[in-house]
């Protein structure tokens, strides 16, 4: 009978993405991310998720904002610098930098289709966040 290798997440990793703005130069980020659980996302989005299309615009962008609020609450560190300054990974001043960077484009990516025709895609960070974040596989110790 063999032992059993048990796999568990770190409690976070750096995670990097380049970013199509002219807010940051160079205009890349590096982010200590803590994971974000299922859970995370379920208690924040279920109340909309439930109304489905009876959302309203507003319901949307507060949908919007409980997850950019999640993100930023997973965001343990960065490498933001002010002439030349790390900027302090604090609550205030996520809300001052982050916040506004977490709707910056991600730079285009090129994906291969099954038919071998590029397909560019591109998304928000706080998309390419959540997606990296949500993955556990990004924190698992080997």
């Amino acid at each position: 009978m063999g032992i059993n290798k048990a796999k568990f997440p770190k409690p976070s990793v750096w995670a990097s993405f380049e970013l199509e703005t002219e807010f940051i130069d160079p205009p890349e980020i590096r982010l200590k991310l803590r994971p974000i659980l299922q859970k995370d996302t379920v208690i924040r989005l279920l109340p909309y998720v439930v109304k489905g299309a009876d959302i309203d615009d507003r319901e949307v962008q507060a949908a919007f904002d409980s997850t950019v609020s999640l993100i930023m609450d997973k965001v343990l560190d960065w490498d933001l610098k002010l002439d030349g300054e790390l900027i302090p990974c604090n609550t205030e001043m996520k809300t001052w930098y982050l916040e506004p960077l977490l709707w910056e484009r991600v730079k285009i990516e090129e994906d291969e289709t099954p038919d071998k025709k590029p397909k560019k895609t591109n998304a928000w960070l706080w998309y390419k966040v959540l997606k990296f974040a949500s993955d556990l596989n990004n924190f698992v110790k080997n």
